[in-house]
């Protein structure tokens, strides 16, 4: 693992999922200026320098605090591959309200299927090298159940629960009412995988 220093000037944020949060970063400010930043950034190349992949929230902190350089890793991968690192990033270390992660799920699952069609119910099987592969790739809800140590289960009711908001109705109210009910479901899916 590589890490460079990379110019803060020289890394855009590109399109994110989520904003950064201005408290978050205020307490990051006070923990890297202390410490530095010990968690390096991720980043993809591009033509006009480097694109944020993970770790917003420290390159805003980097920024305010008039950093020069950052510690980052390089990864190849395209735009595509860079939203799912993103994702996986806040996934797997941000905690996340309920419907932050079922948002992330519902997106997680639309980039692998579109990465992985074979893996998707009702993807395309027809050719011999999608049946040759048809086994090897695991499907979404196994392969993210695995990484977040859920069940299968508890990865659909997420998906479900975004995709079953109703943007006309008060999105204060509906988040309340997700947020208990289903970080209670959450946790126990959790729990009974392990």
């Amino acid at each position: 693992m590589n890490i460079e220093q990379i110019a803060v000037s020289e890394i855009s944020f590109g399109d994110r999922l989520r904003k950064v949060d201005p408290d978050y970063v205020a307490l990051l400010k006070t923990s890297i200026s202390e410490d530095g930043i010990r968690q390096p950034i991720e980043l993809r190349k591009s033509r006009k320098g480097y694109v944020l992949i993970a770790g917003a929230h420290r390159l805003t902190a980097a920024r305010e605090l008039e950093f020069d350089t950052v510690p980052c890793l390089i990864k190849t991968a395209n735009e595509t591959q860079a939203k799912l690192l993103e994702i996986d990033e806040n996934l797997f270390r941000r905690d996340l309200s309920v419907m932050d992660r079922s948002a992330f799920l519902a997106e997680r699952k639309a980039i692998y299927e579109e990465l992985y069609p074979e893996t998707k119910a009702g993807g395309d099987r027809r050719s011999d090298q999608n049946d040759k592969l048809v086994g090897l790739v695991p499907t979404f809800t196994a392969e993210t159940a695995e990484k977040l140590g859920c069940s299968g289960r508890s990865i659909e009711r997420a998906i479900a629960r975004f995709k079953g908001i109703d943007p006309d109705k008060d999105p204060l109210i509906h988040r309340a009412v997700q947020e208990d009910a289903g970080f209670r479901a959450w946790a126990r899916g959790c729990q009974g995988a392990q």
